[in-house]
């Protein structure tokens, strides 16, 4: 959606999350407004279980603003996209959660909630509908999203 700003946190220690007072490398308040903002919905893309992320975090503020999409022992043999699509953890369901996410907050976004969404939807049938074909993920899917650092930018020293 044009005009979305969105700002991914990676998150690989989940103590941070915990209140600053329950574990010593628990983030401050402070810290962890500043990386999660104190307003703005937040959506844990995760590949665990949700206790694991809800546990950690009682203790902060603002948590009602917290959507989690995790592992969820759905599915059976499968592909490995195919698994991310009925644990609804893929680009897509994520995608959706910041649309929902950003209409909440912005008129604009509001507006075009439901016509993005819905191209989403379709674009997880087509792709399920594929995948059951082929009896595999698409090729393509190893060719997106592969981090090329730009080397040029970095300073030496």
């Amino acid at each position: 959606m044009p005009g979305l700003r969105v700002w991914v946190v990676n998150v690989t220690d989940l103590m941070i999350l915990e209140a600053s007072s329950s574990h010593p490398q628990a983030l401050t308040d402070d810290a962890f407004d500043a990386l999660f903002t104190e307003d703005v919905p937040i959506h844990f893309n995760y590949h665990g279980y949700a206790n694991e992320l809800k546990g950690p975090r009682i203790g902060r503020n603002n948590m009602h603003r917290v959507t989690i999409a995790n592992h969820n022992e759905e599915g059976s043999t499968t592909t490995p996209f195919n698994m991310m699509l009925v644990h609804s953890t893929s680009r897509y369901h994520v995608a959706m959660q910041a649309t929902k996410g950003a209409a909440k907050r912005n008129e604009a976004a509001r507006l075009r909630s439901h016509e993005v969404t819905s191209e989403l939807m379709g674009m997880i049938s087509k792709m399920q509908n594929d995948i059951m074909k082929e009896e595999t993920d698409p090729d393509y899917l190893n060719e997106i999203g592969n981090f090329k650092p730009d080397t040029a930018s970095m300073s030496v020293g």
